[in-house]
């Protein structure tokens, strides 16, 4: 009797600890698989490309007409990358782009407007080029060390900006001609008023 009591608490013992090892398994494999989760998500936000290569270029604008971290860069109307620090200085303000492709070749002779769009105005840079790069010649990439930065822009360029389509322009031209427009007719009316007033 004592033999068999001994032998069913002992496997009883063993399916337990069995158990507990499964279970205390899972919970790690859980935990793991949280923290994992949790990492791909912060590369997600954080606009990590698989890649991991892009080129930056840095935009001096008068203003920042409403440019926020991660807002889209257009080339030709088409995505090309995001605005990753909006910086103010005493007299402008540096907007660093950064280019998602790294073999997109970008003419050194171009406009660069910050242009706001849809119902909430969201800011967008927009890229148009002003010319095209020569034909037949062989051209390096932004990021090699042989990039020539008077041809296209390379990695780390400077360019001028300009404030584009602006919805905040409009509302105050707007204001500005209701002004105008306010002003002229209250002067002709009181005018006009006072003739016939005699």
């Amino acid at each position: 009797m004592r033999g068999l009591m001994t032998s069913l608490f002992s496997t009883r013992g063993f399916a337990n600890a069995s158990g507990r090892t499964f279970r205390e398994g899972s919970v790690g494999l859980l935990l793991l698989l949280g923290v994992g989760v949790f990492g791909l998500l912060f590369l997600w936000l954080n606009r990590f490309t698989a890649a991991g290569r892009s080129y930056k270029v840095i935009v001096e604008f008068a203003n920042a007409g409403g440019m926020q971290k991660g807002a889209t860069v257009r080339y030709r109307g088409v995505k090309v990358g995001t605005i990753s620090q909006v910086r103010p200085k005493a007299n402008a303000i540096d907007v660093e782009i950064e280019i998602a492709q790294t073999d997109l070749i970008i003419p050194r002779n171009v406009v660069v407007e910050a242009n706001q769009s849809g119902l909430i105005s969201e800011s967008i840079i927009d890229i148009t080029p002003k010319a095209t790069l020569p034909t037949g010649v062989v051209i390096a990439k932004p990021l090699d060390k042989n990039c020539d930065p008077s041809l296209i822009i390379c990695n780390g360029s400077r360019l001028k900006g300009q404030v584009g389509i602006s919805v905040d322009e409009l509302i105050r031209s707007s204001t500005q001609l209701a002004t105008i427009y306010n002003f002229s007719f209250t002067r002709y009316w009181m005018r006009d008023r006072a003739s016939f007033e005699f």
